[in-house]
């Protein structure tokens, strides 16, 4: 049997995202934010997510995630203030929010989630072959970036 995933789960219309970024990695961090690196990047429309709104990682126990709010305007679980540069835990079935929960102007709501497990493999690397290693998602935006001007240079 695999590793369980946690899958960040919207709660309202309007989050246009491939569902592949939605799934916590079973290790690591992941970010959320308005900037291009983060890991789940949030429209500009939602001016009230930080460029860097909250970090996640796999809390301790199963279903558990680690929430380090990184915002001035908050990241809530269950309705509760996690408190900017603070962490809480949240669980499988949580509420999170980007922003208070009823803010006037509305908030980006997920529900955690148990997602389908990941078989997590050791690479098989020959001695012989160099280690392979992916691109870095800044890396893939500045070779787009520079196909884009090469391309408005011919």
């Amino acid at each position: 049997m695999g590793e369980p995933t946690i899958v960040l789960t919207p709660l309202q219309s309007g989050l246009e995202v491939d569902r592949d970024r939605l799934v916590l990695p079973p290790a690591g961090v992941y970010i959320v934010g308005r900037k291009g690196h983060c890991d789940l990047v949030v429209p500009d429309h939602h001016a009230y997510v930080s460029g860097e709104h909250c970090r996640l990682q796999p809390g301790s126990d199963i279903g558990q995630v680690l929430i380090e709010d990184l915002s001035s305007n908050g990241t809530f679980i269950n309705g509760k203030r996690i408190g900017q540069n603070k962490s809480g835990v949240a669980r499988v079935g949580d509420e999170v929010s980007l922003a208070k929960p009823m803010r006037k102007g509305g908030s980006l709501r997920f529900r955690l989630a148990q997602g389908p497990p990941v078989q997590l493999r050791e690479p098989q690397i020959s001695k012989n072959e160099p280690t392979p290693t992916a691109p870095s998602q800044q890396q893939i935006l500045l070779q787009q970036q520079q196909q884009q001007q090469q391309q408005q240079q011919q």
